[in-house]
Formats: structure tokens, sequence, C-alpha cells
């Protein structure tokens, strides 16, 4: 997928627009401890990288491709004279010894950087660090192609039992977790504002989900417990690195291959990696290319046991999650601090798992509200989560704490008993919008779940079995017809496209629709396995058969996009086959493999999918009550949906 920007997925241009990649907030600084020693091993596979260059680098705030911030001083020099030194870019390095040991002990301060030349950076001490090796010598002669990883967390968060053993697992490792924001192994970046810090906290985060950093082995479970990650996988990625680090350099056949392969846009023209770990970077960014080429990269005996024992359809990592309550999940929400909630309809719950996986609700879920058969949830501007109830023909409303705000019975839209709610979305001034399946109507709910539609609903007549509903900048409603069209009303309810709906574009029993930075409206069609486009003005911009390809074929059923306004949609298949999830450019132009879109073992009847800020894709499976994050596989956007509308947007203080 190409990195075109780092940032949040704006709205129309009518409307105040959030900028950056997040919402504007100081906080409060943190005391920063003094410095603590840092050590460890280098390896390259199973060997000690002797002489490898070991810098600590922090994510700059200064926008996506801005320069890592240094965060060794200069004494660094005279404290260790025979094992540092100071590179063209005036950033300093500590070198491994005979056995790969390093060690950084008082020559940095967690409030304090450097920008590459020099110039003094001023941190809070929050912020998260890195450990970044290149070069050194793993037993076949100095390798400057060997580039290697090592995310560390918040730099206040050290101890002095701090320690790491750096190697390609811990690379791929941090390569994919912070993806999102990452140029390069020396251009990892973010905007200055808040949530971008929370999102890039979140990041770092996950790399702890996918290996343990004192041993260098990929982790199997994740530390919540409730995860399973794919380690043959990580294993055989890091093969693929070790490969050329355990070779002449980069002019050997190995080195040749990776580095060729794995370039800024998987393409020949891109800009060939210098070392691994930008390589790995790079195959995290396009993970459905040149497979077979990386695959192939070792021969002989590889310097990890435990990978794959064949060719994988791509390279995308998902971890798979379970408990909270999970039970046939069939929609997914991304709160404000990147925790995912989705909607139970199997036990009449709903389910929160942490930004990094962790079951938050019970092994009942959530539950209480009137809650009864959830179909769609949403959160709200001050991150509580709404569901619609198909059991009770109700909506009921959660705090972010998952404690039940509506009545027992639900809040409820319409008195006919012939009423369905389905799709749900809110609007900028947190008024909660239901579109009723079975009496082709939709109902406005105030905040506080007072009914402001007329008892009738609107739009009757106007709609022919609706399903999904989103909302644009302008504050208008777009909502997906099962019956073959999408509709369009305003914010107050009256209908702006024709009685026949638009059409055209490939549109067949669309179930789905979001809607893109510029005001276009996607539909998901589970009728032919296509994406239909309409411009805000309803004319189709899709051809008459729909964009194809990426894996579609398979039956798309629910859509996200992402900040770069690429379309990711859940492909519901089967219980056996066809359950992936593609990704689309802008464009309409397939990004994820044709024919199978992104795969992982864990998908199982995939019914909703949402990108969050950290880059990250979140897939609901209602098939085996599951939900799988694939890790950096998007770009990241603001969250919730809702925030997208709401200029400025104040991150609720009480969030989890």
């Amino acid at each position: 997928m190409p990195r075109l920007f780092r940032c949040v997925l704006l709205a129309l241009p009518m409307a105040a627009l959030l900028t950056g990649c997040a919402m504007t907030s100081t906080g409060t600084a943190a005391v920063s401890p003094s410095s603590v020693t840092i050590q460890g091993h280098l390896y390259g596979g199973q060997q000690a990288v002797v002489g490898g260059h070991i810098y600590l680098f922090s994510p700059s705030p200064g926008g996506y491709g801005s320069s890592s911030i240094s965060m060794l001083k200069s004494s660094v020099l005279t404290n260790n004279p025979s094992n540092s030194g100071v590179d063209s870019s005036s950033d300093y390095y500590v070198t491994t010894n005979s056995s790969g040991y390093f060690t950084i002990s008082s020559d940095y301060s967690c409030t304090a950087g450097n920008e590459p030349g020099g110039t003094p950076v001023t941190f809070d001490g929050r912020q998260p660090v890195y450990l970044y090796a290149v070069s050194g010598n793993p037993g076949f002669g100095t390798n400057s192609a060997a580039g290697f990883l090592a995310a560390l967390g918040r730099c206040d968060s050290l101890t002095s039992s701090t320690s790491v053993q750096i190697n390609e697992v811990t690379t791929v490792a941090m390569a994919y977790a912070v993806s999102g924001f990452a140029t390069d192994a020396t251009h990892i970046s973010r905007s200055t504002s808040a949530l971008a810090a929370i999102d890039l906290d979140n990041a770092f985060a996950n790399a702890g989900n996918l290996v343990d950093l004192p041993s260098g082995n990929p982790l199997s479970t994740t530390p919540g417990g409730n995860g399973t990650v794919p380690q043959a996988e990580i294993y055989t990625l890091a093969n693929i690195l070790a490969a050329c680090v355990n070779s002449t350099g980069s002019g050997s056949t190995q080195c040749s291959s990776l580095l060729g392969a794995a370039t800024s846009t998987g393409a020949s023209g891109g800009t060939v990696p210098t070392d691994t770990a930008t390589a790995a970077i790079n195959i995290a960014h396009h993970p459905g290319l040149n497979v077979d080429t990386l695959y192939k990269v070792p021969t002989g005996t590889t310097a990890f046991g435990g990978g794959l024992t064949a060719e994988p359809n791509d390279f995308s990592i998902g971890i798979n999650y379970t408990g909270g309550g999970l039970n046939q999940p069939n929609s997914i929400a991304i709160d404000a601090s990147g925790n995912a909630w989705t909607a139970n309809y199997g036990n009449s719950s709903i389910t929160e798992l942490s930004n990094l996986g962790a079951a938050v609700s019970s092994s009942s879920g959530f539950t209480g509200g009137g809650i009864n058969g959830p179909a769609f949830i949403a959160i709200d501007p001050s991150g509580d989560p709404w569901v619609t109830n198909v059991g009770n023909k109700t909506v009921s409303e959660f705090s972010h704490s998952g404690s039940p705000i509506s009545t027992s019975s639900g809040f409820a839209c319409a008195t006919s008993p012939s009423a369905s709610q389905y799709g749900i979305a809110i609007d900028a001034s947190g008024n909660v919008w239901v579109a009723d399946n079975f009496l082709s109507v939709l109902y406005e709910l105030s905040s506080s779940g007072s009914v402001l539609s007329p008892a009738s609903g609107y739009g009757s007549g106007y709609l022919n079995t609706p399903n999904g509903i989103a909302i644009d900048a302008a504050g208008d409603v777009w909502v997906s017809n099962l019956g073959g069209s999408a509709a369009k009303f305003s914010s107050q309810g009256a209908a702006i496209s024709p009685k026949s709906g638009y059409y055209g574009g490939g549109i067949n029993n669309p179930f789905a629709i979001a809607i893109d930075a510029s005001g276009d409206a996607w539909l998901a069609n589970a009728g032919n396995g296509t994406l239909t486009e309409f411009s805000n003005s309803g004319m189709a911009t899709s051809s008459t058969s729909g964009y194809t390809g990426g894996g579609l074929n398979y039956g798309p059923v629910a859509l996200s996009i992402d900040g770069a306004g690429n379309v990711w949609s859940a492909n519901y298949g089967s219980s056996t086959a066809g359950s992936t999830i593609s990704e689309f450019s802008n464009l309409g132009a397939p990004i994820s493999p044709n024919g199978t879109g992104f795969y992982s073992s864990s998908l199982n009847l995939p019914y909703a999918i949402a990108a969050d800020g950290s880059g990250d894709v979140w897939v609901a499976n209602s098939g085996n009550n599951t939900v799988t994050e694939f890790i950096g596989l998007s770009t990241p956007v603001v969250t919730p949906v809702v925030a997208n509308l709401i200029s400025p947007y104040t991150h609720p203080a009480s969030q989890p």
C-alpha cells in the first residue's frame, strides 16, 4: 500500500477540518527520570555482530518524513572513547564488542535530543525511543547492509533492568508496528498533536505484542494472554533479513535479491534500501508484493527455526484475539484511545479490546441497556458506543467504561412491530442516525436518546431496504440500499437524491457505505463482489462493472477508509475459503493481491473492518468469535470516525 502521507482522514472542504494527524492538546509535562543504563547484544541470526553502530533515536514530532531525533550526547565520546563514535549527521553511537555486547549509560537524557546536524530538541520524557543498529561484522566481514531495529517504548519507562537482544526478529516486530509512521529506519515521525502521540505510543507498544525483547524471540501469545501471534511468519521474515545480514555484504546475491525486492514502492524504480532495517519497513508497507522473490531469499540452512513450510499468500501480520465476550461479532469501531469495540449478535453484548487487544470487558461482554441482538456499533464524540438492536427494535448506549446508559428497554425509534434497526452513524452534533431495514426509513435520535425525527421517520418512498449509513462533512446522510441503490439526505432529513436513488457504477446489493476525504461515497457490493464509487453529487465514478480485483470476488460486506484515502473491505467468503480483506487506492485500483486479497488463517466469515490511528486494520470474525488485528497494514487515521466531522475535537479526559 503506497504511503502517500501519514495524516487524518479529512472530511469535505466546506467543513471546519482537523489538521495534522490528530487532535490538538498540550497535556501536562511529565517528570523525566535520570537516564538509566540500556544494555544488550546485537546478533545477526545466531552470530554476534562485532563493531555494530548502536544509535538511540526518538521519533520526530515534526510531521511525516522528518528525521528521527538522536538521543545520545557528545559526552559518549569521552565517557566511552573506545566504543563510540559520531557520524556525518552529527549523530552519536556506541559500538558492540567482540561478543556483540553494548551499553548506553549516562550519555542520554529523556528530555533532550538532537536533530541531524546537532540542533537541540526538548522533550518531556514521555516520547518513545528505539535502537537502530547498522553495519558491523556478523562473522563474514563488515556488512554495511546489516540494519536492525528494536522498539524500547516510552523513554520515561526505561529501567535499570532494560536489556535487549537486537536481531532480525526485533527488527521485523518494530518495522511492522511503526510502519505507518516510518519512511525508513532513521525517519520515523508524527505530528505535534496529542492524539498523534497516543497513536504512536500504541504503535510502539504493538511491537511488544510480537517479540520478547530480552530474548529476541517472537511471541506465540500476546502478553495479554488472549492473542495468537503468527510466530512462524515472523521467523520467516527474520530469516529473509538474516540471509542478507549473514552474507558478504550489499553486493551478495542474498542482499541484492532482498534489497531489490524491498524498494520504497515495492516495484522497480522505487528507492532501493541501503540496509535490512529499511527493507523490513518497506516490506511492511507492501506486504502483497514480491512475495515469491522474498520467500526464496534464504537458501540452505536458515538462521532461525520454526518458519513457514510453504510460501504465504502475502506477508501481512495478523494477531488473532479471543475473549471479552466475543460471540458472532458483526460490527467493529475504534475509539480515540485506539481501543476496539464490537457488537456481538450471538450473546447480545458488546466487547471492548484495548489497543493491544487485551480483553477489557468480561467473558460475557458488556450487557444491559436494552441490548438485544445488536447489529451495528458506532462511537460518539464522548467516546460512548451505541448499537442498534435487531432483537427488540431499539438502540442502546453505553459509557466508554462499558456501563449501560440507555434504559433496560433501550431507546425506541419506532412504535411499529415491523421495525428493524440496522445501520448506525453519528453526526458532528452527537445525534444518532439509524437505518430501519424493514420499514425503509431513517430515524434521528439526540445524544440523550430522544427521537428527533417524525414518528414515521425520514425518507419514506426514497429508501429501499437500507442497510449501511454514513455521514459526510456537510452533515448529509448517505445510505446503502440493499435494493440496489444509494440515497442521500440533508441533516434535516430531506431527500437530496431522487426517489430511484443513485445507481450505476456496478452497484449490486450494497451492504456497506463509507465517505472519503473528497466526500465521495463508496459502497461494498455483496451481490457481485465489487466496489462502487459515487461523487458527492451522486454521479457514478466507477465503471458500469464497478471496481474489481484485490480479492473482492468473495463478497465484500463492510468498508473502512484510512488516512491515505485507501478503501478497505471485509470479504465474507465462506468458513473454509475466501475469507480475506481487500485494499483499494482512492482511484479504485486494487492494492491487495488480485484474486486473493490479504489473508490470515484466523479470518473466518469477516463481517466488519476498521482502520485505526496506529496504522492497524481490525477485523471482526463472525465465524469463529474472534477479532484479527493486522499490524501496520494501513495508513493511520483519526478515530472515532465522527472525530473527522468535528473541529476542534477534544479527546475525552475520562477516556480509558
